[in-house]
């Protein structure tokens, strides 16, 4: 984060599973930093049809701002 602060960068773009406790570390981060944040969230093609909603870290990343796009495991 400091390097994208330094390099005068205004977001970040993370991918990882859905429930990513890095992915949430980084969504507070660019909050508190003042950067825009998108995170593609890997997950189940179930759970991308049907938005899993407020559970777990997406609560928190989508409570600081997060930009959450999901996105299925499956082929």
């Amino acid at each position: 984060m400091a390097d994208a602060v330094a390099q005068g960068a205004d977001c970040i773009i993370t991918i990882s599973g859905i429930q990513s406790n890095d992915c949430r570390a980084t969504a507070v981060a660019a909050n508190y930093l003042n950067l825009d944040c998108y995170l593609i969230l890997r997950t189940s093609k179930v759970l991308v049809d049907k938005d899993p909603r407020l559970t777990g870290n997406l609560l928190v990343e989508r409570l600081v701002g997060a930009n959450v796009q999901l996105i299925s495991r499956e082929i």
